[in-house]
């Protein structure tokens, strides 16, 4: 990510988002998740709550960069889903329902 993940304001997350899934957040549906990529899902999902939830566009777009990274250092097959949700999030052409701007 580059200077202007920097000046992006940080949404705080609200009660109602801590229920929440990495995989709601993102908008994955399950099944189309092949069973050898679920692995993946569940270390965004440590990631994303170790992180604190984040919900902006920029952050939520660090967090899959380390997913992704994780995932390929230790040999996971990830979800496609997650390098495309990353992508979009870097172009702007797609954000999560609880974000107001693009990156």
């Amino acid at each position: 990510m580059t200077e202007p993940c920097a000046a992006m304001p940080r949404n705080p997350t609200s009660t109602a988002e801590t229920a929440a899934s990495i995989a709601r957040l993102l908008e994955i549906e399950r099944r189309w998740v092949r069973p050898e990529e679920l692995p993946s899902l569940q270390i965004a999902q440590e990631i994303w709550d170790s992180e604190h939830r984040p919900t902006d566009a920029c952050e939520l777009a660090r967090v899959l960069e380390r997913v992704l990274r994780m995932c390929v250092e230790a040999g996971i097959l990830y979800a496609p889903v997650l390098l495309l949700r990353k992508k979009s999030l870097e172009r702007g052409t797609w954000l999560p329902q609880t974000c107001s701007k693009p990156l």
